[in-house]
């Protein structure tokens, strides 16, 4: 894909849902919608482990608009407020790094996302990191920083705790690994450790390769969501060619959040 200039990626996505296409994002799925930006993050969320990849695309349409939406009214409404909803700096950082990059990956343009769209849009394992960078960046307008999401299915949302985990079959990986896992993971691992290995996500596969691929081992940035949101968000920095890490403000955009 072209690289964005990092400064102008957020900023150009909201123009784009402030120029008519806002009203189709809550419609579409109301419960992931703007009503639930009011809500407490929850410690796990429902996720099927061999999502479609129409599933993919819907989501993260869904969540990215959600999360454009909340940068945007909050900006048109509040702008002589040095802090949204009570949260911190750290936290307006995280919105802005996580709609930013999230917005890399879909090129600045949501309607990429869509299934009617004339372009093929993001592959599976990228529609799998804007909704995970969606999801931390709307936690965070909500207060809540979360540095790792469940290793088993990073659409389950924040891990929990570390568990040992065995993600494939009894005989194939004896003893496991010591994983961050969402508190659903950690209960099946407590309660049935052999049957982890079925709550790994897998995503559809290249065409000349096999049916599903565990998320961990497609190509691109998505693999780093293991190692924490902000590993995630520099991957996809640096492979779209952007200039700036996380944790480190840009100019411009940034002073609008």
């Amino acid at each position: 894909m072209a690289p964005l200039s990092p400064g102008a990626t957020a900023l150009v996505y909201c123009e784009r849902i402030t120029s008519g296409r806002r009203s189709t994002i809550a419609d579409e799925e109301p419960e992931l919608g703007l009503a639930a930006l009011a809500s407490e993050p929850r410690a796990a969320l429902s996720a099927p482990a061999e999502p479609s990849t129409s599933y993919l695309r819907r989501t993260a349409l869904t969540e990215l608009g959600a999360l454009a939406d909340a940068f945007d009214n909050e900006d048109d409404e509040n702008d002589d407020r040095p802090h949204r909803n009570g949260s911190t700096a750290h936290a307006q950082l995280r919105v802005w790094d996580c709609l930013d990059t999230a917005t890399l990956l879909v090129d600045g343009d949501i309607d990429w996302l869509r299934e009617d769209s004339e372009d093929a849009g993001p592959d599976p394992a990228d529609l799998v990191a804007v909704i995970v960078l969606a999801r931390a960046g709307r936690a965070a307008f909500n207060g809540e920083v979360y540095d790792r999401c469940c290793a088993v299915n990073p659409l389950h949302g924040p891990a929990t705790a570390r568990h040992r985990v065995r993600l494939s079959a009894p005989a194939d990986r004896p003893r496991g690994r010591l994983l961050h896992v969402c508190a659903h993971c950690r209960a099946t691992a407590l309660a049935q450790p052999a049957t982890v290995h079925a709550l790994l996500m897998t995503l559809p596969g290249p065409a000349d390769g096999p049916d599903r691929v565990p998320y961990d081992e497609t190509a691109g940035p998505l693999y780093a969501v293991r190692n924490g949101i902000p590993q995630l968000i520099d991957e996809v920095r640096e492979i779209t060619g952007a200039e700036f890490p996380s944790g480190r403000a840009a100019e411009g955009p940034v002073q609008a959040l």
